[in-house]
């Protein structure tokens, strides 16, 4: 029996190091998967009030200047000030450095040789003009289509910037993510045009799930896929400052119980909290944009946040 096992194990572990050695040559040369998507019918629109809703909504809620805007100006980015977004801004993860790129409509350095089709499915799905999809940033899959002609026309009007940003540098590991863990997955039912006309919780709803991606940030996540870890709205996902991981925090739970980082706040008391913006040297929610946002809008994400059912008390110790 000793000998059989020995023989065994002479063709066991020459094929798991073959396997392993290819799963890693396959990984490094091979990455990202490409996943083929149709493209969005939709073409940008000229119109002034279509326009000034994406800037709304790009500045605002979408928060893009807090990843697209100009690496320089972070401190105004902070302030809420809207400043180009012609990119650079990087973050240094376990999985590499990623980049964000410079989303102007310059022909070169930005999106300008893109079609409309290739911006919103970017929207819509996180792949990219190349089939590639990246990691979980894109957030935007439920908008409205009215919404996501005005993020769309909104991008093709702002001034172009030249500016060529540096393409992201994954590890090893972010290769291997790339390769066999990350895929655009199902985004879910997008929000009919009329939610636009609607106020209070509906409104809310949309506002924090489709735009401002409030439950996508407090709530547990998986590092590798992005996947939903934990219940929404009630935290759990860690960030770390730049260059300090020692300082990181982790996102609070949403939910009206003792827990929640809105128990025993009014809507004056919210509105007023988003208001004031960054509070504090560092800071992984994007205050600066959000301080941007309407009193109607706010005021529409406090009542369904407030109408999220708390966590169930845990039941008594048996035994």
């Amino acid at each position: 029996m000793r000998i059989w096992n020995r023989r065994v194990l002479r063709f066991i572990i020459p094929g798991m190091a073959v396997l392993i050695g290819a799963l890693a040559a396959d990984t490094r040369w091979n990455h990202p998967r490409r996943f083929d998507a149709p493209l969005p019918v939709i073409q940008a629109s000229s119109d002034p009030q279509t326009i000034a809703r994406g800037d709304y909504l790009v500045h605002g809620p979408g928060r893009c200047a807090d990843c697209h805007g100009d690496a320089r100006q972070r401190d105004a980015i902070a302030r809420g000030e809207k400043v180009p977004l012609s990119g650079g801004i990087h973050e240094d993860t376990f999985l590499g450095r990623i980049v964000f790129p410079n989303i102007t409509p310059d022909p070169q350095t930005g999106i300008g040789a893109l079609s409309d089709g290739q911006l919103a499915r970017f929207l819509r799905t996180g792949i990219n003009h190349r089939g590639e999809y990246g990691l979980p940033f894109m957030d935007y899959r439920t908008i409205s289509p009215a919404d996501l002609l005005a993020i769309v026309s909104f991008l093709r009007a702002q001034p172009p910037v030249v500016h060529d940003v540096p393409a992201s540098r994954y590890n090893f590991l972010g290769k291997l993510a790339l390769r066999w863990f990350l895929a655009p997955g199902t985004p879910g039912p997008v929000y009919a045009d009329a939610i636009q006309q609607q106020s209070g919780i509906p409104r809310g709803r949309y506002l924090a799930e489709a735009l401002a991606s409030c439950r996508d940030c407090h709530t547990g996540r998986s590092m590798i896929t992005g996947a939903y870890v934990g219940a929404f709205y009630e935290g759990g996902l860690a960030f770390e400052p730049p260059g300090d991981e020692h300082q990181g925090v982790t996102s609070p739970s949403l939910k009206p119980d003792a827990k929640g980082r809105i128990a025993g706040l009014d809507r004056e008391q919210f509105s007023a909290r988003m208001k004031a913006g960054l509070t504090r040297s560092w800071s992984p929610m994007p205050w600066g944009p959000y301080s941007g946002m309407t009193e109607a809008d706010l005021d529409a994400i406090y009542l369904y946040l407030a109408s999220l059912r708390p966590a169930p008390l845990p039941g008594p110790a048996s035994g």
